[in-house]
């Protein structure tokens, strides 16, 4: 809490930021809610794929 304390001043506005009522990530970008969720499910397949590649890497290499 002293660390804190002492450094707040050097924050800035980033404790004030969520002052600014419900703002939903399309409101805050400007986009609509479609192309969110299209970018939060192809984040999501290109994770999974990514994991299954690691995996494979990883069996193939006997850890």
């Amino acid at each position: 809490m002293l660390i804190f304390a002492e450094t707040f001043h050097l924050l800035g506005d980033i404790p004030k930021m969520g002052a600014m009522g419900r703002v939903l990530l399309p409101d805050w970008l400007g986009v609509k809610p479609g192309i969110i969720i299209l970018g939060v499910v192809i984040m999501a397949l290109a994770g999974f794929t990514g994991a299954e590649y690691v995996e494979r890497r990883l069996a193939n290499k006997g850890v």
